[in-house]
């Protein structure tokens, strides 16, 4: 019987090789969520642990190889901070662009889908926009933050404006991310959508949380927006407290010498990668999460990070920077807010919570009853629906307006 639901084609420069496997997979969860009406295909770089193609929670999902295994790594985690922690692999570049771009024609070429989706507006905007270039086919762009906020210099800028100002419709997860869309293409349109987290299945997972006093929990890239720095040094003036440190990245070593440069190697665990089958049960032992983003050297800075909805999720309270997506979420009734990168702020911040002069508990049940649904993936998949609908059903899906 033949497949009638329309085709949606997703281009990622991000996504697991296994599902699990502890890379951010916001882009598969938010495509099986939208399987049951759309035929959800997929377009990513090989990572390792990868295979070429196949169905996982029915999406389909097709790999590209881009350059020799033995060195290939640009598109393993995040690009960006890749290229700058280790600018050798500035030759994989022009081929993993190249070849995305190749693909994405020949598959769009292959499905004629209704619609393409690209997460990032650049680079992956503008492969979709040449996969489907002299049709009628609508493009949706989800800016994640580094897509917009990083390297704002002339010749990217007019890239994005041209990229933006083609697209049906772009879908920023934060306030700030919207305002520079709208800065580049004020006749595009915009609409906010923050990533969700499957709220249902984590609280499944977690449980019924027994916090250990003084534990705090840091998940995501080591890499130079997320302010682990930042965090390391607040740390060092806030005894009584330790810190589980779940991610990887390219600072990764740096980070390291920092914790033990400020004698805090038996407070601080670096985990590494943590899959999904982990994450729950340092979910459930942590007193708190401390999201400490900062804005990077090159401007880049959060979205709205995952982890913020899985946190309030759960009922973890929440340490977080006053910035992007996070500043959109959360007030100082659901969070304990600090200025980005002060490091006085926070370490005062640490303290308090060590010497239990903040009421924890009372922020993380707000955030869970105001912030958790807004943050929920059934929601952002119900967004994403409707714009799909509308873009899909109408006779001129790039001149669609959405309300």
């Amino acid at each position: 019987m033949p497949d009638r639901r329309p085709t949606i084609l997703v281009l990622t420069t991000t996504y697991p090789g296994r599902v699990g496997d502890g890379t951010p997979q916001f882009v598969h969860d938010l495509s099986a969520a939208l399987v049951p009406e759309f035929r959800m295909v997929v377009l990513a770089p090989r990572v390792p642990g990868s295979i070429p193609t196949e169905t996982v929670d029915g999406v389909e999902i097709h790999r590209f190889a881009y350059f020799p295994t033995r060195w290939e790594g640009l598109a393993d985690g995040a690009t960006l901070p890749n290229l700058r922690r280790e600018k050798w692999r500035m030759v994989e570049l022009p081929f993993l662009f190249g070849l995305f771009q190749f693909h994405s024609w020949r598959l769009a070429r292959r499905l004629r889908p209704e619609l393409v989706h690209a997460h990032w507006v650049i680079p992956t905007g503008l492969f979709a926009e040449l996969a489907v270039a002299g049709r009628d086919t609508p493009v949706v762009l989800t800016a994640h933050g580094v897509d917009l906020h990083a390297l704002r210099i002339g010749p990217l800028q007019r890239l994005r404006r041209w990229v933006i100002g083609r697209a049906a419709i772009v879908l920023p997860v934060s306030d700030a991310l919207a305002a520079r869309a709208r800065d580049l293409a004020p006749d595009t349109d915009r609409m906010v959508i923050p990533m969700g987290a499957d709220t249902a299945d984590l609280r499944n997972s977690v449980g019924i949380r027994s916090p250990r006093p003084g534990r705090l929990l840091f998940v995501g890239r080591l890499a130079e927006k997320k302010g682990v720095g930042v965090l390391l040094r607040a740390l060092a003036g806030a005894d009584g407290l330790s810190l589980a440190v779940a991610g990887d990245g390219p600072d990764r070593d740096d980070l390291e010498r920092l914790a033990s440069d400020l004698a805090l190697t038996d407070r601080v665990t670096f985990l590494g990668r943590v899959s999904r089958e982990r994450l729950p049960e340092l979910m459930r032992t942590a007193e708190a999460m401390v999201i400490p983003s900062v804005e990077s050297s090159d401007g880049d800075m959060e979205g709205t990070p995952l982890v913020l909805a899985e946190a309030v999720a759960v009922g973890l309270p929440v340490i977080a920077s006053r910035l992007g997506g996070i500043a959109d979420q959360m007030d100082d009734s659901t969070a304990v807010l600090v200025e980005p990168g002060d490091v006085a702020e926070l370490g005062r911040a640490l303290r308090d919570v060590a010497e239990g002069r903040i009421d924890l508990a009372h922020r993380a049940r707000r955030a869970t009853e105001v912030v958790a649904p807004r943050l929920d993936l059934a929601n952002t998949a119900d967004a994403y629906r409707t714009v799909y609908r509308r873009l899909v059903h109408s006779p001129s899906g790039a001149g669609s307006r959405i309300e």
